[in-house]
């Protein structure tokens, strides 16, 4: 008898355990892949890459053509490779394997053709959907495995926005079961729908401006859940359950080329634009309903080519000066620059990388705020500008350039 009941109390206790495992997995927050990495910050978490490339390069593994005109980054998953491209105005969306072959495209509307022909953005996939957009405004969500389209509408026509200079250029963003989009119409301004059904569960109308080029993030503070981007006048974050504009911060001079996503570490939010308010520091209260400035720097200018942080420095290129250019976070005052002409620029395993507009991929070093290039190679295929960012998975660094995917292995041999 008594060793029957041990017996019974081994069992509730394992059962007890299972149960929180089993729960801890159904609870757990989805993967996503999405713009410039896990958290929007240009940051890929890869170990055992190389610290230095041959003359030419690291190996090309292989590359594809014919994915039409586009900017957009890939976004990698663990088995497949999703990105889109314009062919005679209309919007692809391909679906690749991790060798370079098509799996399927889909067609999901028209893209953008009046100046800087092409996509603009890098789909955003969770689980098995994932989220695309075009330059006029075309928004939707489809299965990985198939491609089956499971909702769609335009953000123009359907969620009455307005278009902007270059066309809408912004990667969809997911938090739980919402997907986020700004479609900059003068009610319409930012939206929350279902991403499982497209319809409509918030609308915020922010200061009922035109939409920029950024992606827009999410952070956590305080208990409140606030998405933070810009407008055409404005930083702004907004209340994430709601819409509701929180603050913004009226940029000095007007653009709508404020592209890169603005960053948090800790109380302070960071952000690098081409035009308005430049580089800047902004001190968050507890719950991110409003801000101190810290500090303002004019010479951080990068237009669309993101920034990183390190430690105390952040790391972007110069538009007007074509430096890299890192500044020390405590200051804003910049400590060292590297000539390397303007670029989007990453970061993995220590080194920084910086694909610069004229097709040169540069790894470069940062030590105590101390720049050093330690290789550098041009890319020869593809077609048109070099905008795309670059993206880095499982020891594969991805470049897009126009309609061509190349794929460079960048795995140091194990020793």
């Amino acid at each position: 008898m008594y060793i029957w009941r041990s017996n019974l109390k081994l069992m509730r206790v394992i059962l007890f355990f299972l149960s929180i495992i089993v729960l801890s997995a159904c609870t757990s927050s989805p993967k996503i892949y999405q713009f410039r990495g896990d958290n929007r910050d240009g940051v890929y978490n890869e170990e055992n890459l190389l610290k230095e490339w041959p003359e030419e390069g690291p190996e090309l593994v292989w590359t594809i053509e014919g994915l039409g005109n586009g900017y957009g980054t890939p976004a990698i998953t663990d088995d497949r490779i999703f990105l889109t491209g314009e062919i005679d105005s209309v919007a692809l969306l391909f679906a690749l394997d991790h060798s370079g072959e098509m799996i399927w495209k889909k067609e999901f509307g028209l893209e953008w053709m009046v100046n800087y022909p092409g996509s603009r953005m890098t789909p955003t996939v969770v689980d098995d959907l994932l989220y695309v957009t075009s330059g006029v405004g075309d928004i939707a969500c489809y299965g990985t495995e198939t491609g089956e389209l499971m909702w769609s509408l335009n953000m123009l026509s359907d969620l009455n926005g307005k278009n902007n200079r270059f066309g809408l250029s912004q990667s969809p963003l997911v938090d739980g079961d919402f997907v986020f989009c700004a479609p900059g119409g003068s009610d319409t301004n930012f939206v929350a729908l279902d991403r499982f059904s497209g319809e409509i569960r918030w609308i915020g109308k922010g200061l009922g401006e035109f939409a920029t080029h950024c992606s827009p993030r999410m952070i956590e503070r305080g208990g409140r859940k606030v998405i933070l981007t810009f407008s055409e006048s404005s930083l702004i974050a907004l209340d994430g359950s709601n819409g509701d504009l929180l603050w913004n911060m009226e940029m000095d001079t007007l653009g709508m080329i404020y592209a890169n996503t603005p960053l948090v570490d800790g109380d302070y939010l960071y952000s690098v634009t081409g035009a308005g308010n430049f580089g800047i520091k902004l001190k968050l209260n507890e719950d991110a309903s409003d801000y101190e400035l810290i500090w303002k720097n004019k010479a951080l200018d990068n237009v669309h080519g993101g920034f990183i942080k390190l430690d105390n420095y952040l790391i972007t290129n110069g538009y007007r000066k074509q430096y890299l250019k890192v500044t020390d976070t405590e200051t804003g005052q910049i400590v060292d620059s590297l000539r390397t002409g303007r670029g989007s620029l990453v970061y993995a395993d220590d080194l920084l990388y910086l694909y610069n507009y004229r097709g040169f991929i540069h790894l470069i070093d940062l030590k105590e705020g101390k720049l050093e290039e330690i290789s550098k190679f041009k890319v020869s295929a593809g077609s048109r500008e070099h905008f795309a960012h670059l993206t880095i998975k499982d020891g594969v660094m991805y470049v897009r350039h126009g309609d061509t995917l190349m794929a460079y292995s960048i795995q140091a041999a194990e020793e």
